[in-house]
């Protein structure tokens, strides 16, 4: 049998993960601090790790995918455009039920916009997001990746990564442990990682994008989102 070749690391995957990139991720936990609050330890961090990247991170990494096709479509005009990434909005919106996490992500998509916006000045795809109002991160992450040359695997892959890297870098502040643990869990997700990636580039619309409940970190959101005192925006 014969074994495909792992898909080489682009250097904009690198920049894009980057957890020093000024478009605000480190200033949230993934919803892992509501975890914490909630009585989440150490030993669930793995579990929950698994569970936000089915459920979430698969839902924002199709999301990406499409973006990023939208953005590469150089004959599609301005507004029809607008139109498309409108409706992939709307289907965003409505695969998320909690408003922290709609909130959050808007205003991870509003910093990493502007970040865009200086590094790919003249994108129209991210003309036409910045034309609209609060775009959702995975959709922003998606226009930038294809305006700095990358495809949507890219994209798909930096939202996977970075949603597990938000939580393992949240569990060393909330709950202190040996950081190469944290490296640890990132690496034991690879498979499944490379496995989200696949699927969402096998989604060819919005009403195709995964559509996967998690309750239980909706109700922990809902609930840290009221929270006087904490470390993480979300």
């Amino acid at each position: 049998m014969t074994v495909a070749p792992p898909r080489p690391v682009s250097a904009l995957s690198l920049l894009l993960a980057d957890s020093r990139l000024p478009s605000g991720a480190y200033a949230h936990s993934a919803g892992f601090e509501a975890a914490v609050q909630a009585g989440a330890t150490l030993a669930d961090v793995p579990g929950y790790l698994r569970a936000r990247l089915a459920t979430v991170a698969s839902t924002d990494a199709a999301a990406a995918v499409l973006a990023a096709r939208i953005a590469a479509d150089a004959g599609i005009p301005g507004a029809h455009a607008a139109t498309a990434f409108a409706e992939l909005s709307r289907a965003v919106a409505a695969r998320t039920p909690s408003a922290p996490m709609r909130a959050a992500s808007r205003l991870l998509g509003r910093g990493l916009l502007r970040l865009g916006l200086r590094l790919a000045p003249h994108s129209a795809a991210l003309g036409v997001l910045a034309q609209t109002r609060e775009p959702f991160r995975p959709i922003v992450l998606g226009a930038l990746v294809s305006a700095l040359g990358g495809d949507p695997a890219d994209a798909a892959t930096v939202v996977c990564y970075e949603e597990a890297q938000s939580v393992a870098s949240a569990a060393l502040k909330l709950l202190p442990t040996d950081p190469f643990a944290s490296a640890a869990w990132i690496v034991d997700l690879a498979p499944e990682i490379d496995a989200v990636v696949a699927r969402a580039l096998a989604v060819t619309g919005p009403g195709d994008l995964p559509a996967l409940g998690a309750p239980r970190i909706e109700m922990w959101t809902q609930r840290h989102a009221t929270e006087r005192r904490r470390l993480f925006v979300s």
